[in-house]
């Protein structure tokens, strides 16, 4: 009984927590995918067991704020459709994603990455990418200050390690244009095979 018991916990917990902070399957294309495209992809509904998809970007960037500097992997989203694959908006203080709209460069943290850069919502946080200018000096980086306008709480890996930012705002970012790196989507059944 005690086995048993253990083992329904670790699968309730791998579905509600792991499962469902992480979209079912991404699809991406490393030199970009035209936005309008995946647009009128996403419009035309679910496809094949697909219970949702939208579209993302996201790159590894440094963080920085109160002399700290953490690595994460930033994601562009649409705050709209995001929550139709992954669980995560609802482990924010807002319980949405809608905070990205609230400021020109938002940004939701994970809890522990927050918690290491000793920020909270309505502080500032520096994103670095790595590829940046040549110039007479040498390479300079890209930056970008971000406010932080919402933490979310999985209780996940994801908390170290992961932050949300609008997708126009990664496209800008990324220098993508009008396209985006690929798409998200959750299934209707993962466990079917």
């Amino acid at each position: 009984m005690v086995v048993l018991s253990v083992v329904n916990g670790f699968e309730r917990e791998m579905r509600e927590r792991v499962l469902g902070v992480l979209p079912h399957i991404t699809a991406e294309v490393r030199a970009g995918m035209p936005e309008n495209l995946v647009r009128q992809f996403v419009a035309a509904g679910p496809h094949n067991g697909m219970q949702a998809i939208t579209p993302y970007a996201s790159g590894t960037v440094l963080l920085a704020a109160n002399d700290r500097i953490r690595g994460a992997l930033v994601t562009g989203v649409d705050p709209a459709t995001y929550g139709e694959v992954t669980d995560i908006p609802q482990f924010t203080a807002r319980g949405d994603l809608d905070s990205l709209y609230s400021a020109r460069y938002g940004i939701i943290l994970g809890r522990k990455l927050a918690q290491q850069l000793q920020v909270a919502s309505g502080d500032r946080v520096l994103v670095v990418l790595p590829l940046g200018a040549i110039s007479p000096v040498g390479a300079i980086p890209r930056q970008r200050r971000f406010t932080v306008v919402d933490v979310f709480d999985s209780s996940s890996m994801l908390d170290a390690q992961q932050a949300l930012i609008s997708l126009p705002v990664a496209q800008k970012l990324f220098r993508l244009g009008e396209r985006v790196q690929g798409v998200q989507g959750r299934l209707l059944d993962l466990f079917v095979t």
